[in-house]
């Protein structure tokens, strides 16, 4: 699958072929058992295959690759069997469906909010930041309103985790664990430390409505490691970069096994998660209903995030429920369903999330706003950030506590602090912000000097 896409990725006849296919459009749409419609996309409008296609910021060769060589530990490596794993004899049971905005909307508005990831392939920073966003404000009970800066993650992880031609989901949630994420906001916005910096975009629109898109795949703005956005209350002057830093206390990946129930008992428990799947030409013509896929070949992989589940009464198909990063005009107010169970483009193999770095207490969910919302969790679902006590060693990228019992070498993590303002603070010693300097201008050095001899043809020395 892999060979086949980056044969045909640059070929020619991938920048003569709209994006927008009307003839696929019809097609779908005369199926007989369709379970989605499809329609002209204004974001897609005016743009071929090839442009089209480096909005979608994961590798199917990465996906593939990591199936097989992951970064991170599983979940039942962190949180345990118990927790990680659905126990049909133990486990109440799973509703039948879930939406994350319904428990928590009125706690953390910030589960509604979708992304514009703009010209640009950094579907696998926003979506990374989305879920931690998410995960923040649900496990402080709504007292953490942190809005994650997709920014940071793109411009600052650094190139072993992507750019704007795309990157790796996995090293963006290790860049959370181990060096933090700054607050941000949307485009243009002063919230957060660091706003996104790529405008929102589209093609062929009515005037007015949002900017002309200049070219997808842009220069990845540069890391400034300063707050651009944020103003301390007391000082009336942006927040120190690192005093407004973040931390995950784990990552991990979701599911592992294509186990749906596991899922969902994570999303169920702990909040949103972000999901990668391979993305075929019809998707790009989705407007309602719950995708699969039909027609037109394969343009690539994409990171979005996955929210909740249901099934479709009018077709009687399990779905689950996502969130997108290409704004609310774009499919169902910006989200979009997809077939559940089947593991539908790959759906449901490669999923991440963590735990913030917070009090060790699990999220409490908000009274029930009528009897017609979602079954609460059960009171034992949300487990305390400790390390699982089935035995092996825990990868340092965790962020294992030094208080564990399991007997590993205690975590680097930064232990949360309170700072004035009532917000989580990590400061850094002298010696450790020494260290990661260095580390940084390091890479910086390498990089440059293996450009130099890359660009002169020498043999490296």
């Amino acid at each position: 699958m892999a060979e086949k896409w980056f044969a045909h990725r640059n070929k020619a006849e991938w920048k003569k072929v709209p994006a927008v296919q009307h003839h696929l459009i019809k097609q779908i749409n005369e199926e007989e058992n369709a379970t989605w419609t499809a329609g002209v996309n204004a974001r897609f409008i005016d743009l071929s295959l090839h442009d089209a296609s480096r909005q979608l910021g994961i590798s199917p060769g990465w996906m593939e690759h990591y199936a097989s060589h992951p970064t991170l530990p599983h979940a039942h490596q962190v949180l345990g069997l118990k927790e990680s794993h659905f126990d049909e004899a133990n486990d109440d049971p799973l509703p039948d469906q879930y939406d994350v905005r319904e428990k928590w909307a009125e706690t953390c508005p910030i589960v509604n909010d979708i992304r514009d990831q703009g010209s640009c392939g950094s579907c696998w920073a926003v979506s990374s930041a989305t879920p931690m966003s998410h995960r923040e404000c649900i496990w402080s009970n709504g007292t953490s309103n942190v809005y994650y800066s997709e920014q940071d993650i793109l411009s600052c992880c650094g190139y072993t985790c992507g750019s704007c031609t795309g990157g790796m989901p996995d090293q963006a949630w290790n860049y959370w664990v181990k060096q933090g994420v700054v607050s941000g906001g949307a485009y243009g916005s002063s919230k957060g430390c660091w706003p996104y910096q790529i405008p929102p975009c589209t093609h062929g629109q009515t005037p007015g409505v949002r900017p002309q898109c200049t070219g997808e795949g842009g220069a990845t703005p540069y890391c400034l490691r300063f707050c651009t956005g944020a103003v301390d209350p007391k000082t009336g002057k942006p927040r120190e970069w690192f005093d407004d830093k973040e931390f995950g206390w784990s990552a991990y990946q979701v599911g592992v096994g294509w186990n749906v129930k596991a899922i969902m008992k994570e999303i169920l428990t702990r909040g949103s998660v972000q999901a990668t799947f391979y993305v075929y030409a019809d998707f790009l013509q989705y407007k309602s209903g719950v995708y699969q896929h039909r027609k037109g070949e394969m343009l690539g992989g994409h990171a979005v995030t996955m929210i909740g589940w249901g099934t479709d009464e009018s077709t009687n198909t399990p779905y689950w429920l996502i969130a997108n990063s290409w704004n609310y005009d774009w499919g169902e107010g910006g989200f979009f369903r997809i077939r559940r169970g089947n593991n539908e483009c790959k759906i449901e193999e490669l999923l991440f999330a963590g735990i913030p770095q917070l009090p060790p207490t699990p999220p409490t969910p908000p009274p029930e706003p009528s009897s017609s919302a979602a079954p609460e969790p059960s009171s034992s679902a949300g487990p305390e950030p400790a390390p699982s006590s089935s035995g092996g060693e825990e990868s340092s990228s965790t962020g294992e506590e030094p208080t564990s019992s399991s007997g590993g070498e205690e975590s680097s993590s930064i232990a949360p602090e309170r700072d004035g303002h009532g917000h989580e603070s990590h400061h850094r010693s002298d010696e450790s912000q020494r260290d990661y300097v260095k580390k940084e201008v390091s890479d910086v050095v390498d990089h440059v000097i293996d450009t130099v001899f890359d660009l002169a043809e020498m043999p490296e020395r």
